[in-house]
């Protein structure tokens, strides 16, 4: 309640909400195991691709997750915090699987994920009316996402859950910094031209 008032405040000119497990639900299954789910479905990009026979999905799945760590280990610190996006990690993930990165297979992996987390994502119903009645009432609403995804990609996501009135989506992938430095946030305050009043 306290929400939808200063959402619908007249001083209020923007909107602004996190998007997984925000505007976005997931569903109760642990993040390995979607890591799996996507792997079983990323697999096949991966051997058409030139990678070993042998491989499996939870050899994809241990990958992934060492690809993330080193990303984050290796990407440019910004005020302390690494934001690499997801060609930087699945450029890795490539190499570590015998095959040489290129923008086609990272799309088409990327794609893939895209595809499974379309079908697993839930609008929260609750926060789409709030923030549907503060669009209508004439407020920018927009998204930040601290996420691996760009911007583009987390559009898609958004749009595919039925959710067609976001004006804007920022993702800390695509500065290099994250919310934890407080910089993405100044950042989309300056591109808004607004100052933040909550």
């Amino acid at each position: 309640a306290a929400f939808r008032r200063a959402s619908l405040d007249e001083a209020t000119k923007v909107v602004s909400v996190d998007v997984f497990d925000t505007l976005l639900l997931r569903t109760t299954k642990p993040e390995p195991a979607r890591f799996l789910d996507i792997g079983q479905r990323q697999l096949r990009i991966l051997l058409e691709n030139g990678a070993p026979a042998r491989l499996t999905a939870h050899d994809l799945l241990i990958l992934r997750l060492m690809a993330a760590r080193a990303a984050y280990r290796n990407a440019h610190p910004i005020d302390g915090i690494r934001e690499p996006g997801y060609g930087y990690m699945a450029g890795i993930l490539l190499n570590a699987s015998g095959i040489r990165p290129s923008d086609s297979v990272i799309e088409d992996l990327v794609n893939e994920e895209l595809d499974y987390e379309s079908a697993v994502l839930a609008p929260n119903r609750v926060l789409v009316d709030i923030l549907r009645s503060a669009s209508k009432a004439g407020k920018r609403v927009i998204c930040i996402s601290d996420m691996y995804f760009s911007a583009r990609h987390i559009e898609t996501l958004i749009r595919n859950s039925g959710v067609d009135f976001i004006d804007a989506v920022y993702a800390s992938s695509d500065f290099g910094y994250g919310k934890a430095s407080r910089r993405l946030f100044e950042k989309v305050l300056e591109i808004e031209q607004v100052e933040n009043t909550q």
